[in-house]
């Protein structure tokens, strides 16, 4: 029958999910259903007539207006998104969606409760406002990638280690602020930890545009979904620079300690065994003088004078060296550069070497250009000269020949070589040359004593000057 249909159109209209209003040109309410005026709160009796922007909060009456219009002017359906003025204790937010009639008097809206969803995007983005404060304000940088690993988000600590802005780091972007030594390593650990689903964590360092370099301990985590679903990946990078540095220092003061323990030891062998020895023989030799004088011939007693002579000589070269060692490594020793004739001053540093090299018929000779002067420190170059002269003697064997020459070479620099016949090294001995805790000691080819430390004392002296 027609009345059971109208009573079920009733039905389906006033008990449906959605509240249907019908409005006029100036908002006024003509027909409302039950479910449009619970929405609402209020009795339908009493809505009849009244205006529905009377319901709408200030905040969102303007959108409601703009709505209005547009339906009363458009042939196609208009939405918007309107909240109730505030009655209640938790505020009510809807969406509208708008037709006018065929009379072009009216329009038909539906009304659906949106305010689940509203208060969750609230709090979504309440939480989010509340991240990006905390990673403003944490000292270690943050990172977000979705699960191919494009950048969607960094904190300003991230950007401040690697120079880029967070629009630079966006996408792929990121790994420009990577160094370029350390970047197939994290794309390889990346490219890992997708595979395996898991996380990471390792050290490298960034590098700003700038060049400035720091090192950082990365890790990184996925983020699933409900289903265990990868959707994300976030990362933090906690700088290690300063913990680099003390580990290097460490490491540094460790082998300084160790140097200096060896040389120590190295010192004290030189005292306990390279000067005691020797200084045993002279008192031997003179004991012998003493208690055997008068029954030792002339050819006897020069004998015995040369060997005292030639141990003399070796260990006043041998204190030298140990007193300017010890100078150096206690930090008094002082460059101080002047301008000087450089022939005078080799011929006044080898002094002390040619009786030794008389003895054993040795010849020095000299490539100088005259008039050739240096700008170095007198006493550290005459003690390098003195030292490789006295080495040249000790390994060449007797008739040989040590070469003495200098060169002007380009940069205002000379070139100061000694030449000479001797036996020479095996690279095993070249390897240990200026370690003091290498055996090097050798004698010479006349059976002339050594401890290596004169050569050292050349190595730091030069180094001296370019540190």
């Amino acid at each position: 029958r027609a009345e059971d249909a109208t009573d079920k159109y009733i039905d389906l209209y006033d008990f449906s999910p959605s509240g249907y209003f019908t409005l006029g040109r100036k908002g006024e309410i003509i027909e409302i259903n039950l479910t449009g005026a619970k929405m609402l709160g209020k009795e339908r009796s009493h809505l009849k007539n009244a205006r529905f922007g009377f319901l709408i909060s200030d905040d969102t009456l303007q959108v409601f207006n703009l709505f209005l219009d547009q339906v009363f002017n458009s042939t196609g359906q208009k939405t918007c998104e309107v909240a109730l003025a505030p009655e209640r204790n938790q505020p009510m937010y809807f969406q509208l969606n708008g037709n006018v009639a065929k009379n072009g008097e009216h329009v038909l809206i539906s009304m659906v409760d949106i305010t689940e969803r509203k208060l969750t995007e609230g709090l979504l983005s309440e939480s989010e406002e509340k991240f990006r404060q905390l990673t403003t304000l944490v000292p270690v940088g943050i990172y977000l990638t979705d699960p191919n690993g494009n950048c969607q988000y960094t904190n300003p600590r991230w950007n401040e280690m690697a120079g880029l802005s967070q629009k630079q780091s966006l996408g792929d972007g990121w790994l420009k602020g990577i160094h370029p030594e350390d970047r197939e390593k994290i794309m390889a650990e990346w490219n890992h930890m997708v595979s395996s689903e898991g996380q990471w964590g390792m050290e490298y360092r960034f590098q700003t545009p700038e060049g400035k370099v720091s090192w950082v301990y990365g890790l990184s985590a996925p983020q699933r979904d409900q289903s265990g679903k990868i959707i994300s990946y976030v990362g933090v990078n906690i700088d290690v620079t300063e913990q680099k540095s003390a580990t290097a220092e460490i490491e540094l003061q460790k082998d300084r300690l160790f140097k200096l323990n060896t040389e120590k030891d190295r010192f004290y062998s030189i005292l306990a065994h390279d000067l005691r020895s020797p200084f045993n023989a002279l008192l031997g030799l003179t004991r012998i003088l003493v208690e055997q004088l008068p029954e030792l011939s002339r050819e006897e007693i020069h004998k015995i004078a040369l060997s005292m002579s030639k141990a003399a000589t070796h260990y006043y070269s041998m204190l030298g060296n140990l007193l300017e060692w010890a100078r150096m490594q206690s930090g008094r020793t002082t460059y101080d550069p002047e301008l000087f004739l450089l022939m005078p001053k080799i011929s006044d540093s080898i002094q002390t070497v040619l009786d030794p090299a008389n003895n054993k018929g040795i010849a020095i000779g000299y490539d100088i250009p005259d008039g050739l002067t240096v700008f170095a420190d007198g006493t550290m170059l005459g003690s390098v000269i003195r030292n490789l002269a006295s080495n040249a003697v000790k390994f060449t064997p007797k008739g040989g020949k040590i070469t003495i020459s200098a060169k002007p070479e380009t940069g205002n620099l000379v070139d100061i070589s000694i030449r000479d016949t001797g036996i020479g090294m095996t690279k095993e001995m070249l390897n240990k040359l200026f370690r003091l805790d290498g055996d090097t000691n050798r004698k010479g080819t006349d059976g002339e004593p050594s401890t290596g430390l004169g050569l050292i004392i050349c190595k730091d002296l030069i180094e001296k000057k370019w540190r």
